[in-house]
């Protein structure tokens, strides 16, 4: 329960209280000190106070959304191919749809839809695939569909067809204007009782007694807080130094274009947006323009900043190198004819990710109330949904749901740097690549069991789970790896083998009450009555 803060002076609209911090109750300046101004920092801001928590700060080094969200595409989408994070991303559509109206900016959210083309019958069949195990209930306000060749041409006229089999179309999904939605989300908070700073000064981040925090500023003045939420964007690796901690993520190039004017685009109305995944590229309309972006088709293409993890500089500017999308523009002039021609206008990027394209949410090992919202690569798309998500689990003490794709600790001490710049350069590459494929890029780590060699020694096919490499099937001459697995299952369910699951999580529990804790008693896990110990519990 939060204590009222008496006694209070604002200084350019930091809140510090004048009575002496003697006592242990000494009311906080603040709940949360929100670090970072874009789309991650203001959402979650923004949803603290719908918590009816007034006493947040969010603290930006210049302006609002001055950072990646500044070159964000504005893209916004419910569809993943995980689809226990499509909640999250369809609240985002919904935030975005009503957020304009309640705060009095206009973000420009251009809800047209999204077509995600296939080009070929592999891609038809993930497609169907998608569909098969999508949910979707009345209300809900996106829906995806497969449609055929005849619907995507009536949406998307600019298209020829002849390499298009069909395509993905989600409703609701559209386009916004990022920097209008970070002013619309700080505007909320603001209004809901948050101070938002922009030009701050530098500041150092102590940790004291009792697990708070006292943030200093170079001009004197402190606040005194229970949380800090990192979501300082390119900058959070350098937030997190001020406390001694190494954020896992890395800093990567983008390149894209805006392209036209194309006259063809007067007569066209609700041109939804279009993503090719087999190309890798992403299109939607700017105006009299088309906004092109795109990935690297090779991993070894793929520009990392790593020099940026050790100093980021204060501009983080990239050169365009349009070059690097030949391929994807190439294969954009073919399906959108009008691009053929067109002035080109190359722009680039940089952005923060991790090795598997997931963000990091919600609190560190080290600290509890040390809370990281960093490693976006679609802060728009997924900002106003896990905004909310972190927001919740800061106030309740417990997330609204199990998100451990999001997980700010699944990265263990196995994943070094070389892992990191390797995974990332492959994640990049593949960012439209929603098939499962046994992804090389990083393996193996130093996380292998004692039994490796000999399992790749044996003719071994492995996967990649949490770091290790675990054994799948074992390849027997000239056959496939699906008979494989179905020979091996058969052999183990009905006769003997051995299964190394070093890869799974284990608890040792120690004690003289160890086995009566855990085994015996109504709600304590059971264990065969013919085992003497626990000594292994899966969950």
């Amino acid at each position: 329960m939060l204590t009222a803060v008496k006694n209070v002076k604002w200084v350019n609209r930091i809140p510090i209280t004048l009575q002496a911090r003697v006592a242990s109750n000494t009311p906080h300046d603040a709940f949360a000190v929100v670090i970072g101004g874009g789309v991650a920092g203001t959402s979650v801001a923004y949803h603290l106070t719908k918590r009816n928590i007034k006493e947040i700060v969010l603290l930006e080094k210049g302006k609002l959304a001055s950072g990646t969200t500044f070159h964000s595409p504005g893209l916004v989408s419910a569809s993943h191919p995980a689809h226990r994070y499509k909640p999250i991303l369809a609240y985002s559509v919904e935030l975005y749809s009503r957020i304009g109206k309640e705060t009095g900016e206009n973000v420009d959210f251009v809800q047209t839809g999204t077509v995600r083309l296939a080009t070929n019958e592999t891609r038809m069949e993930e497609f169907r695939r998608y569909v098969a195990r999508d949910y979707f209930q009345k209300g809900d306000v996106c829906k995806t569909s497969l449609i055929d060749v005849d619907e995507v041409k009536q949406l998307a006229p600019i298209l020829n067809m002849s390499r298009v089999r069909g395509a993905l179309y989600t409703t609701g999904d559209g386009f916004i204007n990022a920097k209008a939605l970070t002013r619309a989300l700080a505007k909320g908070a603001e209004k809901g009782g948050a101070t938002v700073v922009e030009e701050c000064p530098p500041f150092k981040i102590i940790a004291i007694p009792n697990d708070e925090w006292v943030v200093q500023l170079e001009d004197g003045r402190e606040i005194r807080t229970r949380n800090i939420v990192n979501a300082a964007g390119l900058w959070a690796n350098e937030i997190a130094k001020l406390t001694n901690y190494d954020v896992p993520l890395v800093h990567i190039e983008h390149q894209y274009a805006s392209i036209g004017p194309l006259p063809e685009l007067a007569q066209l109305e609700g041109l939804p947006a279009i993503i090719d995944h087999d190309s890798t590229f992403y299109v939607r309309r700017q105006g009299e323009n088309l906004l092109f972006g795109g990935f690297e088709g090779r991993a070894s293409d793929v520009v990392i900043r790593d020099d940026w993890q050790k100093k980021m500089p204060q501009d983080a500017t990239v050169k365009p190198c349009f070059e690097r999308l030949d391929e994807a523009y190439k294969s954009a002039c073919d399906l959108i004819p009008v691009l053929n021609g067109a002035t080109v206008e190359a722009k680039a990027s940089a952005f923060t990710m991790t090795a598997d394209g997931y963000p990091l949410v919600g609190p560190t090992s080290w600290k509890q109330n040390y809370w990281l919202q960093a490693g976006y690569f679609d802060g728009v798309s997924s900002g106003g949904g896990v905004g909310k998500y972190l927001a919740d689990w800061i106030v309740d003490g417990e997330p609204p749901s199990e998100l451990f794709d999001t997980d700010a600790n699944r990265f263990d001490r196995w994943a070094d740097r070389r892992f990191f710049i390797e995974k990332s350069r492959e994640t990049y590459s593949m960012f439209y690549n929603w098939s499962y494929t046994n992804r090389p890029g990083g393996r193996p780590t130093e996380r292998v069991s004692g039994v490796y060699a000999r399992l790749v020694k044996e003719g071994g096919v492995f996967s990649f789970r949490n770091g290790w490499e675990v054994a799948q099937a074992f390849a027997v001459e000239d056959e496939a790896q699906l008979p494989s697995m179905i020979r091996e299952y058969e052999m183990v369910t009905n006769k003997c083998g051995i299964i190394d699951l070093s890869w799974k999580g284990k608890i040792e529990v120690r004690g003289p009450d160890a086995e009566l804790s855990i085994c015996r008693g109504r709600g304590k896990l059971r264990c065969a009555d013919q085992m003497r110990k626990c000594f292994w519990i899966e969950y």
